[in-house]
């Protein structure tokens, strides 16, 4: 049986209102939709409605729409429809949000561990104004027991501003220390 026109513009216009609602597509017609969000459809659906757009450019030529199956078009036409349902538009929403907002946390731990171990490479933080290294003596006697310009936090604070600033009173510029290790 022959499918007629008026059942393709039918049809098209129901899978054009349910994939605005659903995915929040764009377009002004079932084509211009899925070209903009067919992408969001599985396999089989997405093959069903790139059928349903050929059945549409089928009808349009009077030869073809004679010899042009309507099971084919109402099969596809009701996977797709199926498919489309079935979807929670807010949970969608709600996936897409953690997912964004956990890549966002996920580049901000790794920024936060660059600039620690940025800092660390550096000579930042690791150091008394003149002394060893606060490593050991952190460890061996509590915060309380150290005295104020000793503890680890003025001294990042001191440091920072002079290696942002590129000014070093109490010595070299730290540098990384990579080629020293090697000789």
């Amino acid at each position: 049986m022959a499918v007629e026109p008026e059942d393709y513009a039918e049809t098209s216009a129901r899978l054009h209102d349910l994939m605005i609602r659903q995915l929040g597509a764009k377009g002004e017609d079932f084509p211009a939709t899925f070209r903009h969000s067919g992408r969001l459809l599985p396999r089989k659906p997405r093959q069903a409605a790139q059928r349903i757009i050929e059945t549409g450019a089928q009808i349009e030529n009077p030869k073809l729409a004679r010899v042009t199956d309507h099971t084919g078009l109402a099969e596809d036409a009701a996977l797709v429809e199926r498919h489309l349902t079935r979807l929670n538009p807010q949970a969608r929403r709600a996936r897409a949000r953690a997912n964004f907002a956990a890549g966002v946390a996920f580049q901000l731990v790794v920024i936060i561990a660059l600039v620690i171990v940025v800092l660390r490479w550096r000579g930042l933080g690791c150091r008394a104004p003149g002394g060893p290294p606060l490593r050991g003596v952190a460890r061996a006697h509590p915060p309380s027991m150290l005295r104020p310009q000793e503890s680890p936090v003025p001294e990042v604070a001191h440091r920072g501003a002079q290696f942002l600033l590129r000014v070093h009173h109490d010595g070299p510029m730290p540098g990384h220390g990579l080629l020293d290790r090697g000789a």
